[in-house]
């Protein structure tokens, strides 16, 4: 395959860095509707979550999440520890050079008021 002189092989795609950290839940503490500019992978290390979305023909799911699994943060979304032990969440995000915040905040969908 022959590429012409121009031709850079890297992806056109925006760069992308990363970040971890753990994140603590105290019982009855909520994030708030919100999203982030890449991915977020959380895995639960600590008592339990819930998280809420909204499919994509708008029906609300609410789904508990507790030690050792994961879920993934893409578009808003709403995390809250219904429990009464703090839950604490190992997250790791990977996100474009070019995000200038880490958190953007949503409006609460109408399917999940």
């Amino acid at each position: 395959m022959h590429l012409p002189e121009n031709h850079d092989n890297r992806r056109s795609a925006e760069f992308v860095r990363s970040s971890a950290a753990d994140l603590t839940y105290e019982p009855g503490q909520f994030s708030g509707w919100h999203s982030h500019p890449g991915i977020v992978v959380a895995v639960v290390t600590s008592g339990t979550v819930e998280r809420q979305t909204v499919t994509r023909r708008g029906r609300c799911v609410t789904e508990e999440f507790g030690v050792g699994e994961s879920f993934t943060e893409v578009g808003p979304h709403f995390v809250r520890n219904a429990g009464d032990v703090p839950a604490v969440l190992s997250v790791t995000r990977i996100y474009p050079t070019s995000a200038t915040q880490g958190r953007i905040d949503e409006p609460a969908p109408a399917a999940c008021s």
